[in-house]
């Protein structure tokens, strides 16, 4: 197999752990709580804002603090260029097909304008 191949296929794998770390270290729940993504669960779309780069990044957690807190230690890729982030704008919901559907509408050009005139008012 190319070695590019490889790398893709690990990186999945590493993507897959790191959610299973992620979800891992909740605080646990009761009464009937269902620990890996069940209906307890709220899902939050978040946008993440750096003023010294005037730049947006639109992603979706389950952990906002924790999240954030990744991106400022540059954990991401996408946002490790800077450490000042702060979240602009959040909405909540209860699956995550629906958080993941949120997210793709504010990607796309229209959403970003509607995300862009919210940080135009602060």
């Amino acid at each position: 197999m190319p070695d590019h191949l490889n790398f893709l296929n690990f990186s999945r794998f590493l993507a897959t752990v790191a959610q299973l770390v992620e979800q891992g270290f909740r605080k646990p729940q009761v009464n009937g709580s269902t620990p890996f993504g069940g209906s307890d669960m709220i899902y939050i779309v978040y946008v993440l804002y750096s003023p010294k780069f005037n730049r947006i990044y639109i992603g979706q957690t389950f952990n906002i603090d924790q999240r954030l807190h990744d991106h400022k230690k540059g954990y991401s890729k996408a946002t490790s260029f800077t450490d000042d982030w702060e979240v602009i704008y959040s909405e909540e919901y209860s699956s995550r097909s629906e958080a993941f559907k949120r997210e793709r509408q504010l990607k796309t050009a229209k959403g970003r304008s509607y995300l862009w005139e919210i940080i135009k008012k602060k």
